[in-house]
């Protein structure tokens, strides 16, 4: 963990205590998407950017992080890292009725840890019987009148959504952070200058936003295709002036030109029937609807999943995941329920920029 003295940190946390509200504005958007409390921490558990005004007035299950967490926010304003378990990525406490919290470090721009986002509690697996909980609730000596619905209003989502939200809040947060960093030293480059025009600083700043969106949409395919266990994929995003779908990453396809550079237009192909629709489209082999067939013009794609990903009822891209093997649960129902569910949250994430 860092001293507070380290400038990197200290920058960081200057950004976000210039304008608290406006982190928790963004914490809010996807706390709204995910139905999951998400707060900030530093490396000492000292809390940065509070709970929303949801889990302030107990929902989303907040009740529990004092309840069973034993997170003391009104003693000492904290949350004990110690008492997270270290996994692969991240930090992981589990409380006796398997609720998970987990603190997510976040590595601005030197890899070290900054901060933490605490994310939780949430079901990880089916919920139990009422009874089960109440059991346990009078042996825990934490029953109340709204035990009930508290249990009930804590998001259940799949192992593997999980882990894809996690890895990109984390990204989110980080190319944020870096976002607001970058514009605080193009405004003291300005200030301290009087032959760079604001022209360039703008057109500076918008390359670094280009680059930052650049480095999340990889992380988000990426994350999409590990969760679907696919063997490719894309992100196409829409360009307003052409009115064109293009391939802005992709992974696993084969770098053909006619691939790699074809424009669609809205309502044309798999993906702009997708995006047209505001659907999602699921295509297991041939077995599809009739109106997809014609498209269906690369004989070793078995399996692919196509969603829309829309802000504010606007189509601002297209993801694609797709396998070629026969065999593979790409386009099983429980896989097609998490790449939808990943999908909110992805332009959700996209919209922070």
């Amino acid at each position: 963990m860092l001293p507070m003295g380290n400038p990197a940190v200290n920058a960081s946390i200057s950004v976000m205590q210039a304008v608290p509200e406006k982190w928790r504005a963004l914490l809010d958007q996807f706390e709204d998407v995910l139905a999951v409390n998400i707060f900030i921490v530093d490396t000492a558990g000292r809390v940065v950017v509070p709970l929303g005004n949801k889990g302030a007035q107990g929902g989303l299950g907040s009740s529990f992080l004092k309840k069973t967490f034993a997170f003391d926010w009104d003693a000492q304003n904290s949350v004990v890292l110690a008492n997270f378990e270290q996994g692969d990525a991240y930090l992981q406490v589990v409380d006796p009725f398997d609720l998970h919290v987990f603190a997510v470090p976040v590595a601005p721009a030197d890899d070290q840890i900054h901060f933490y986002l605490v994310v939780g509690p949430m079901m990880l697996s089916s919920p139990w019987p009422d009874e089960k909980y109440l059991a346990l609730a009078r042996q825990l000596a934490v029953a109340d009148d709204g035990f009930l619905e508290d249990i009930h209003s804590v998001a259940q989502m799949s192992v593997a959504v999980v882990g894809a939200i996690l890895d990109l809040l984390a990204e989110v947060l980080k190319d944020v952070i870096g976002l607001e960093l970058e514009k605080q030293k193009l405004h003291n480059v300005a200030l301290g200058s009087g032959v760079v025009r604001p022209e360039i600083i703008d057109a500076a700043q918008d390359i670094f936003v280009e680059i930052q969106q650049d480095e999340l949409l990889v992380t988000i395919l990426d994350s999409a295709i590990k969760m679907a266990n696919a063997q490719g994929g894309s992100i196409m995003v829409f360009d307003d002036e052409s009115q064109e779908f293009t391939i802005r990453v992709s992974r696993g396809l084969e770098k053909k030109k006619n691939i790699m550079q074809a424009r669609i237009k809205m309502g044309e192909g798999i993906a702009g029937l997708a995006a047209k629709g505001k659907v999602p489209l699921f295509i297991n082999g041939t077995d599809c609807d009739e109106a997809l067939r014609p498209f269906l013009k690369r004989p070793e794609i078995k399996h692919s999943i196509v969603i829309p990903l829309v802000v504010d009822e606007k189509v601002i891209g297209v993801l694609n995941l797709c396998t070629k093997s026969e065999n593979n649960d790409a386009a099983a129902e429980h896989i097609v329920q998490d790449v939808h569910q990943l999908s909110r949250f992805i332009t959700t994430a996209l919209h922070s920029l």
